[in-house]
Formats: structure tokens, C-alpha cells, sequence
């Protein structure tokens, strides 16, 4: 079986994966399921990440990612590879101090096939992820109005966080720093209850 290459944008570079297309299909089926828990989690696991997840959108498509910086490299836990300089450009630091890798979706997806001696394409949405930026759009209003409807987070927490670059403090009282703005942060400050 021929490995899956992946293009993260329009004109960027081709990177093998390390996945064929049936392990890609896999991957494909869990991680939109995966997303969808992290970005809802009440109460968050870490703030840090919540923010980037908001900053982000809807990931809706398969994405590197999964290194953990112990025992797997920083986005090599998935199938997907990425151009080793951008690495750095989809990780951050969590409120742990712990390297945390950021999903990169891809935007196209490719595979070999030596019997028809030319490349295929590989549908790259997830199982369960909304196809059409509407959809994305109508998911992701869903998702902030669950948060802002929470007992932990709240409708000011949430648009403090999703509009900001860190936060500084959660005791006694939850301070930000930084201002952070585009358009699904501009989505969850007009999305309410």
C-alpha cells in the first residue's frame, strides 16, 4: 500500500505521511469525535488549550498532531507530517508548562496509485464533521453556547478567554492579557444563551 501525502495549503508543500490510506480513513473516523470532546470538556481540562481551540474554529478535516514532546515527537502521533520548520508555528505552551501540540487540518489529501500511474485524491473531512462553513459555522455556535451556558465557565469567562492572548490568573479572580480578535472569536463574543 502507497502513504498518504498531505497539503496544508493551497500552494505549500506536499509532506509524506507515515499512514496509508486505510490508516488515514481510521484516523479520520475518531478524530473529529476527539476534537468535539476537547473543545467541550466542562470543565476544561486546560484554559490554555480551550483558547487555542476557540482562536482556532472547527477542526474539521484530518490534522497532524498528537506528539506529546516525552516519548512522541511534536506532531508525529498522527499519520499526517507536516514541514518540520512550521512545527513551531502549531504548538504552545499550556497553563502546565507542558508543550502542547495545536491540530493542523489538512487541505488536501493525496495517494499513489501505481495502477492507474497517477495520484488520487482522499477526501479530507472527518467522520461526523460538519462539511460546509455554514455547518461548521451553526456547529461551533452550538459548542459556545453548551460553555457559556456552564457552571464553571460562563458567558463573560468565555469571551474574556476566547479574546485573549494568556491568562494571568484564575485566583480570586479570573484576569486576562492581551487582545486576541478574528472571526470565531468575533463569533463567540456575539453568540449568547
Amino acid at each position: 500500500p502507497s502513504l498518504v501525502e498531505a497539503q496544508f495549503e493551497e500552494t505549500g508543500v506536499w509532506c509524506l505521511s507515515r499512514g496509508t490510506e486505510q490508516g488515514v480513513e481510521a484516523e479520520k473516523a475518531i478524530l473529529f469525535e476527539k476534537y468535539a470532546e476537547a473543545i467541550q470538556q466542562d470543565p476544561p481540562g486546560c484554559l490554555a488549550t480551550l483558547r487555542r481551540l476557540l482562536q482556532a474554529g472547527p477542526v474539521t478535516s484530518v490534522y497532524s498532531g498528537g506528539g506529546n514532546g516525552n516519548y512522541v515527537a511534536s506532531h508525529e502521533g498522527f499519520a499526517l507530517r507536516m514541514p518540520p520548520a512550521e512545527v513551531p508555528d502549531w504548538q504552545m505552551t499550556n497553563d502546565k508548562g507542558e508543550l502542547v501540540d495545536i491540530p493542523r487540518p489538512a487541505l488536501n489529501l493525496r495517494v499513489w496509485s501505481p495502477e492507474d500511474g497517477a495520484y488520487n485524491t482522499i477526501d479530507p473531512v472527518l467522520t461526523g464533521a460538519p462539511r460546509t462553513i455554514e455547518e461548521a459555522e451553526a456547529w461551533f455556535v452550538s459548542v459556545v453556547r453548551k460553555l457559556k451556558g456552564s457552571n464553571y465557565i460562563g458567558a463573560e469567562i468565555l469571551d474574556r478567554l476566547a479574546c485573549s492572548e494568556r491568562t494571568v490568573s484564575t485566583e480570586p479572580e479570573f484576569e486576562t492579557a492581551g487582545g486576541f480578535s478574528n472571526k470565531w472569536t468575533d463569533l463567540v463574543v456575539a453568540t449568547s444563551l
